[in-house]
């Protein structure tokens, strides 16, 4: 993708939102909400009341009967959202049902449930929508599984009844516990409230029958205030879950941990579809000298790699300069720490311009294609950069005809890239409001898109056989051996002829070092600043490697370039507990 492309992308959705905000339905009865300076939410209703039944079972669960009488004289709204955990940050999961939410009358609240970073939010609201301003019920009866601690000498239920995060205040809360088994004369029981943290006791117990005893609050709750208690149990009264059941309960809160592996899955059966080269291509490496007809040095480094490379452009001003048309010559550049070298190239003669990249390359360093023009290498800093892209585009271009690839391999990297990176930055962009398991899942399943990017272009079958070729011609020049140069070296011509494919496939120090002893005559295009006393392939090689490193980073240079629940630590209520620290809890707010 371009990065026209990419911006007029960019622009699509730009203008979509835009239009989305324009033309937007507006609810005629949407509550407008505010914030006070510490980011919690105002409202001007309350809970007259918030009374639960609840019901201990053996097997470690309880089934729970929530009544919460909500008065919106005040302030109107169509019903509330009560919120309520079911996993804390010690991994251990509370899985919830909900089996009816009623009102005063028996009548079923129009419903709607969701799970997000560790709650289960119910919404209960009117069925038509309409607002109300009196007082309502909403009757709320769910069964929780796991949450009893177990303890040495106890079995303990530590349960907070109408939770800490409530955006109203509360008049009064209160909790009836009915126990599985006799209530002994003295009790095992004790209460918190206020908020998040307190250690405040503003509340009462009295015991109702053998099996049943209540806690009431004492005083009214401010909103983010609750009540929480803690309620003992004869250790061996609860059996606790096993391990299956809680590995279970984890898997079914947790399905996102599956998405990595369905991602993989995913990528690698296409991969195995789309992204295989053709395995009907013998795949035997031949060692050969003669570089695939047709085909440029820049060409070639591509088809190697399946990428533009800085070296492949470098490769066409070696190219060009090898056939005589361009002059290299080294000088020195004064510097902030002494003279610096440099390169200075000069157009000898009208380079003939095959192919569109060619003619960018050329055109990007000498503006012109005219004889005598000069042109340093430091000077394409920052400047030569904006040619990289049509550059990287009509090498693409031209594979694709040639019929060396079905499609653009950097678009398909860069795709692939877009989506996978993109995932990476929605998992950090909701670490917020999300688990870290959530939050590790999505990011890595975005790596796994971008690593199987790096692999899922692919070449076509003449594409595929040209690889293999040029695989000979790598393997040929990088064991390149003096005795085999020597008996193949005539005046130079097959030193030159492949010297611009050693520098495309990164191995142009092996190919000159190859030749030292044997050829004594410098090239007719390179000059160093200093006139050869006597001349040596390792000082070429020195001077061609210190060049192509040079070029390399100036073609490329830019401009500037260089809260709330899952505080539950396993710790008994009855030592250390605090208003908001066992389990359930959670809070709500008006709709």
């Amino acid at each position: 993708m371009t990065l026209k492309q990419k911006a007029s992308f960019f622009l699509g959705i730009f203008l979509f939102l835009q239009a989305d905000l324009v033309f937007a339905e507006t609810n005629p009865n949407e509550i407008i909400q505010a914030y006070d300076n510490q980011g919690n939410l105002i409202e001007n209703w309350e809970i007259k009341s918030f009374n639960s039944d609840i019901y201990l079972n053996t097997d470690s669960s309880a089934d729970i009967n929530e009544t919460i009488v909500a008065d919106f004289s005040k302030e109107s709204h169509r019903g509330i959202e009560r919120d309520i955990p079911y996993y804390f940050t010690n991994n251990r999961s509370t899985p919830i049902k909900i089996i009816k939410t009623i009102d005063e009358n028996g009548q079923p609240w129009d419903r709607k449930t969701s799970k997000e970073n560790g709650y289960l939010k119910v919404q209960m609201t009117t069925k038509d929508d309409s607002l109300m301003n009196n007082e309502a019920k909403f009757i709320i009866n769910y069964h929780i599984d796991n949450v009893f601690n177990t303890f040495e000498d106890h079995d303990e239920f530590y349960w907070n009844a109408n939770g800490t995060e409530w955006t109203v205040p509360t008049r009064s809360v209160t909790t009836t516990i009915h126990s599985p088994i006799n209530i002994p004369e003295t009790p095992q029981v004790s209460c918190l409230t206020g908020s998040y943290g307190s250690t405040d006791r503003n509340c009462e117990f009295k015991k109702i029958d053998e099996k049943t005893i209540s806690i009431s609050t004492t005083s009214p709750l401010n909103s983010y205030e609750g009540m929480t208690v803690v309620f003992g149990l004869p250790k061996g009264t609860i059996t606790p879950p096993s391990t299956i059941q809680i590995v279970i309960w984890f898997v079914k809160d947790n399905l996102i941990i599956f998405l990595p592996l369905v991602v993989f899955l995913t990528m690698f059966f296409r991969w195995y579809k789309h992204g295989r080269d053709d395995e009907k291509v013998s795949d035997t490496i031949v060692p050969t000298f003669i570089p695939p007809k047709g085909l440029s040095p820049t060409e070639t480094g591509t088809i190697l790699d399946e990428k533009l490379d800085p070296r492949d452009i470098t490769a066409t001003i070696i190219d060009y300069a090898i056939r005589g048309y361009i002059k290299i010559k080294e000088i020195e550049n004064p510097g902030l720490f002494g003279k610096k070298t440099d390169y200075e190239l000069e157009l000898v003669k009208p380079c003939l311009l095959e192919k569109k990249f060619e003619k960018e390359i050329i055109l990007g360093i000498f503006n012109q294609n005219k004889p005598g023009q000069k042109k340093k290498i430091s000077a394409l800093a920052n400047s030569f950069y904006t040619h990289v892209p049509t550059i990287t585009d009509s090498v693409m271009e031209a594979l694709i005809d040639g019929d060396y690839f079905p499609h653009n391999p950097e678009t398909v990297r860069s795709t692939y890239q877009f989506i996978g990176f993109g995932m990476v930055f929605v998992a950090f962009f909701i670490a917020s409001i999300e688990s870290p398991l959530q939050i590790f899942s999505i990011a890595l399943s975005g790596l796994i898109i971008v690593l199987f990017g790096a692999i899922m272009p692919r070449k076509t079958t003449k594409g595929t056989k040209t690889y293999y070729e040029l695989k000979g011609l790598y393997e040929y020049i990088n064991t390149a051996e003096k005795d085999r140069m020597k008996f193949q070296e005539q005046n130079n011509i097959l030193f030159e002829k492949l010297l611009p494919y050693a520098m495309a496939f990164g191995i142009i120090d092996k190919w000159t070092r190859a030749f030292d002893g044997i050829l004594s005559k410098p090239p007719s295009w390179y000059y160093p600043m200093s006139p050869y006393s006597h001349f040596n392939m390792v000082m070429f090689s020195n001077s061609l490697n210190s060049f192509s490193n040079s070029t390399t980073n100036n073609l490329t240079t830019k401009p500037g370039g260089q809260g709330g629940h899952g505080a539950w630590g396993g710790g008994s209520g009855f030592s250390g507990g605090f208003s908001g620290g066992g389990f359930g809890g959670g809070g709500g707010r008006g709709l």
